[in-house]
């Protein structure tokens, strides 16, 4: 074979290779929603400072030696957050949903609310959140999170608040909180 030759082979081969190959078509993703005029208002219920919206839960004071290990819980205390009013339809389900990205005190290893920082503020505790039925919620993935069907207007969600030892606890104040939501369809 003569280099003309040769080179017009590989050349060819090459044009074909291309021309085989595939190019994907654009196209288009259209979101579409809507905006419910109907809203329903929020309140602490049970076990906390029954307001609109933003609520505090008071945890019971505790001794260290309750809290002496890593996994050791104390302090359970229920409360409930009440999704309620004439414009909540009977039959909806609602579902609170804790936003970790808008709450810097959640611990993205334990799915626990982290304790503020200082020299008052006991060492080594978390504050756990449990649902209704007693299980563990993982507030950066909304793990075990319970939804709750609207029925005469209303929507309670039931919870516990613990203390939860993440080593030796010291003796201090536990301050912490969450940002959550609530949606029904």
């Amino acid at each position: 074979m003569n280099k003309k030759h040769v080179l017009a082979s590989v050349i060819g081969a090459l044009l074909i290779g291309v021309a085989g190959a595939s190019v994907a078509k654009d196209a288009t993703i259209t979101f579409k929603g809507s905006i419910d005029a109907t809203t329903c208002t929020v309140t602490g219920g049970t076990g906390t400072t029954a307001t609109v919206d933003d609520f505090t839960v008071d945890l019971p004071k505790v001794s260290v030696g309750r809290l002496a290990a890593n996994g050791d819980v104390a302090g359970e205390i229920p409360f409930t957050v009440e999704l309620a009013g004439t414009a909540c339809t009977d039959g909806k389900i609602a579902k609170m949903n804790f936003e970790a990205s808008r709450s810097p005190n959640i611990n993205t290893a334990t799915g626990n609310l982290k304790n503020k920082a200082g020299a008052t503020f006991a060492k080594n505790v978390e504050v756990q959140l449990l649902n209704k039925a007693g299980n563990a919620i993982n507030l950066g993935t909304n793990a075990n999170v319970l939804p709750e069907t609207i029925a005469a207007n209303k929507a309670t969600f039931t919870h516990t608040a613990q203390y939860r030892a993440t080593g030796v606890a010291t003796a201090g104040a536990v301050e912490t909180s969450v940002v959550y939501s609530i949606a029904y369809n």
